[in-house]
Order: C-alpha cells, then structure tokens, then sequence
C-alpha cells in the first residue's frame, strides 16, 4: 500500500472494521453511528477497529493487515493489560509486530475525554 497523507485516508475512507471480538454494547453502536461510515464485524488479527479505504485508482483495499486500533476504556483496562492480563496483551503485541504495521493504543477516563489529548502511542 502506498504512502498517503491522513487527508487523503480520510476521503478515501471507506467503511471501519470492528473485531468480532469486541463488545457490542449500545454505546458502540452509538459512537460507530456518529463517524458517518458504514462498517461491518470481521475477526482481526490484532486490534479492536481498522478500516477499508478505496485509493484514487479504484482499488479496494482492507487496511486490517497493515493497521489497528486496541481500545481500552479506562486507564484501569489498560494498567491490567500489563499486570494480570499481560501474557494475552503480550501475544497480541506478538501477532502485530510485523514490518509495516501500525498499532495504536486508545484510552478514556470515566468522562469519556481522552486520558492524554492529541497523544497515541502506535508502534
């Protein structure tokens, strides 16, 4: 896959991925509603959510190989992913430690707000 600016995903942006996985509760299907793509269950690799975009030469291509996103509602979640849940995290960081992929780690305090605004760790 070629090398795009986010501008250009975004309006290539064709539906999101969510793993089979993930929880389907309302307040999913409430956030997924308001991003304004369709999107679809698939199992994922790794991750919780990645995405299909279309490229300016038609071509339809699913970004899940290549990148994802592992959610994580609080900072409870995510300190457990590396005390009494790290052996799963660290197989999951295993499955998606390949050349080429991306892998970005979101979380939110009780607020909903982001625990560190305009910061993501991807690897």
């Amino acid at each position: 896959m070629a090398a795009y600016t986010h501008f250009a995903i975004d309006r290539m942006l064709d539906s999101l991925t969510v793993d089979t996985r993930e929880r389907d509760p309302p307040a999913l299907r409430a956030r997924l509603a308001g991003l304004g793509r369709p999107w679809r269950r698939e199992k994922l690799d790794f991750g919780d959510y990645s995405c299909e975009i279309t490229t300016p030469d038609g071509e339809t291509v699913s970004a899940a190989r290549k990148v994802a996103v592992e959610r994580k509602m609080s900072l409870d979640e995510l300190c457990g992913c590396f005390t009494a849940g790290r052996d799963r995290f660290g197989r999951e960081f295993e499955r998606r430690n390949r050349p080429g992929r991306r892998y970005i780690c979101s979380s939110r305090t009780r607020g909903g707000k982001p625990c560190s605004p305009g910061r993501t760790a991807a690897g």
